[in-house]
């Protein structure tokens, strides 16, 4: 999916669901397409309020677990492309709006990404470091 794809997915999201854009926060590789720091991504990885999720869960979209750190973190698969979890304590305290669309900031990207110390991630924190102009 390019930035123009995860725009027009989230629009039709948001109009089908009635989630409020000031309910969920995008983040991972849509964000960074969001940036224009990607040029495409696999999925929209959204996060969103509890109850919106278990909403979901309810009226029987899939759901599977995903490691991060140690933890298993619950995600709803609402469609083939985007993924959902369940919106951390304080994660709309700090964010970004690009086109409209609230995402985690580039320095939340970035601290989630070193952290997970994966290769795929290491070209998008070089990218992410060079926009902020962090020295490697």
């Amino acid at each position: 999916m390019n930035k123009k794809q995860i725009i027009e997915t989230l629009k039709a999201f948001h109009a089908e669901t009635k989630v409020s854009r000031v309910e969920m926060l995008i983040g991972a590789g849509s964000a960074l397409c969001l940036y224009g720091l990607r040029e495409e991504t696999s999925d929209i990885d959204g996060a969103l309020p509890r109850h919106w999720f278990e909403k979901f869960v309810r009226e029987g979209k899939p759901t599977h677990e995903f490691k991060i750190h140690g933890t298993s973190v619950p995600v709803c698969e609402w469609s083939e492309v985007i993924d959902l979890h369940i919106l951390a304590a304080g994660a709309l305290n700090k964010t970004s709006w690009v086109e409209g669309i609230q995402v985690e900031t580039l320095e939340g990207i970035l601290a989630h990404k070193e952290s997970m110390k994966r290769s795929k991630d290491q070209e998008d924190i070089r990218r992410i470091k060079e926009r902020l102009g962090i020295k490697s």
